[in-house]
């Protein structure tokens, strides 16, 4: 028996594995408990989904945003008219309404809960300990995990985007202010962003920073991409780009750039979203040095895809930064090719980074990703091209390598109908959008037809090396 022991465990040494115990009377035989080494994942033409389905009913539904719990659960906002979930009735919070918080179990396979408040969810976040911050008409709230409760809500306004740090600080973007409450809902700060236009907000409790972003038109044909900071009540902290049109003309880089998405990975990273009308951008210059050109190890280019040459089209640039300084660590745009090699369009609509610093980006695009129609979700090869399909990025960290970028296009092709939300922790990858025209490919679906345009759609995917 000890032979057989020592036989045994010097096995799952050489194999890798861990041991478990298993008693058998006095003495106690170990048997292994799989642990696979945590492998790269090579690029793939495929998706693989534990889930793909549209959620809505008769009205005209629209979902906004998604994230992960702690516990994998998936938790989706947006507006659905008149939904109702097999398996009871919805609960309703702050006077109910159109707005929802849906919730998922981390297979996307069955729905946990429906929550309704406001008119639309316009944006929703969960930090690790559970706390849910959600903004739409009705302001800002703070629920319990399971949308079940209102731990405070407070009206500064019909709330843009939100965002909560893991220290419970919430912020939320409100007609162009950024508002800033703590675990308790008293109220921090309030401040204006600035700039002509504020698409997004994220937090930072390491830093103690809030980050947003938008543009400013600096001239009448000039519009700027910025990327500012601040303390938790309202203190300037740094600026990212929003070059004056000046320093901008100085160095040819007449493209105009707008901010679209900020977000904290779940790497403690920042992670930056924008696009970039032609390719003569700022974005190719240190974000707070714009004399300054950035290197091959800051601007990673592989290919054509990433390689802006030959484009005047809107192109999306993506990247990672410090959010306690704002410095770029890494960028890379990314652009659609027509046939004739020229550029065209791609758009970003969300961002997220996992564990591992893997960035994920959702958005529309125009014709064509690399090798569009051989790509498969769920063993489904995509359908045909439609304009403004949606997307699904997934990069390596270190940016020099696509693991996957598909639509998710069903037979009837999916034009107009962007992807708007993304999100992953723990092992569990979530993305929304909303169909308009044609379909998407489903699988394992909780509504597997789409009823009356537009519906929502949520598909659900396990992440390779948690």
């Amino acid at each position: 028996m000890l032979s057989f022991l020592a036989l045994l465990l010097g096995g799952l040494a050489f194999l890798n594995l861990s041991p478990t115990g298993l008693s058998q009377g006095a003495q106690t035989l170990y048997m292994p408990l799989v642990h696979r080494a945590c492998e790269v994942p090579p690029p793939s033409n495929h998706l693989a989904l534990l889930a793909g389905s549209y959620l809505g009913g008769q009205g005209a539904e629209r979902l906004t945003s998604v994230d992960v719990a702690a516990d994998g659960s998936v938790l989706v906002g947006g507006a659905m008219p008149g939904y109702v979930p097999s398996g009871g009735a919805p609960g309703e919070l702050l006077g109910g309404g159109d707005g929802i918080v849906l919730r998922l179990d981390a297979t996307g396979q069955r729905v946990l809960s429906l929550t309704r408040m406001g008119s639309v969810v316009n944006d929703l976040e969960i930090n690790q300990r559970g706390e849910l911050a959600v903004c739409g008409d009705f302001g800002v709230a703070l629920l319990d995990s399971q949308a079940s409760r209102v731990v405070w809500s407070r009206a500064p306004g019909n709330g843009a985007r939100c965002t909560i740090a893991e220290d419970g600080t919430v912020a939320v973007l409100v007609a162009g202010k950024g508002y800033t409450y703590d675990r308790a809902g008293t109220l921090l700060g309030q401040w204006p962003i600035g700039g002509n236009a504020q698409s997004d907000i994220a937090i930072d409790a390491a830093s103690q920073t809030v980050i947003a972003t938008g543009y400013s038109q600096k001239t009448i044909n000039l519009q700027v991409a910025f990327l500012k900071a601040w303390s938790y009540t309202g203190a300037s902290r740094w600026t990212s780009y929003d070059f004056s049109a000046t320093a901008v003309q100085a160095e040819n880089l007449g493209a105009d750039t707008r901010g679209l998405r900020v977000a904290m990975g779940r790497d403690g990273q920042l992670y930056f979203a924008g696009r970039s009308d032609g390719s003569n951008a700022i974005y190719t210059r240190d974000p707070q040095a714009i004399d300054r050109a950035l290197g091959s190890q800051e601007w990673v280019r592989t290919d054509r895809y990433n390689d802006p040459y030959n484009n005047s089209a809107t192109i999306t640039w993506y990247g990672r930064y410090h959010p306690g300084t704002g410095e770029l660590e890494k960028g890379q745009f990314l652009l659609a090719r027509l046939s004739t090699g020229r550029g065209n369009t791609i758009k970003p609509l969300a961002i997220m980074a996992d564990e591992t610093g893997r960035v994920y980006l959702v958005g529309d695009t125009t014709l064509s990703i690399e090798n569009r129609d051989s790509r498969q979700v769920a063993g489904v090869t995509v359908g045909p091209y439609a304009l403004g399909e949606g997307f699904l990025l997934i990069v390596q960290p270190d940016f020099r390598q696509r693991l996957i970028w598909t639509p998710l296009a069903g037979s009837e092709g999916a034009g107009g109908s962007p992807l708007t939300g993304v999100s992953t922790r723990n092992g569990v990858a979530a993305l929304v959008g909303t169909l308009t025209n044609g379909t998407l490919i489903t699988h394992n679906a909780v509504q597997p037809t789409s009823s009356t345009l537009p519906d929502g759609y949520v598909a659900v995917w396990p992440r390779s090396c948690n």
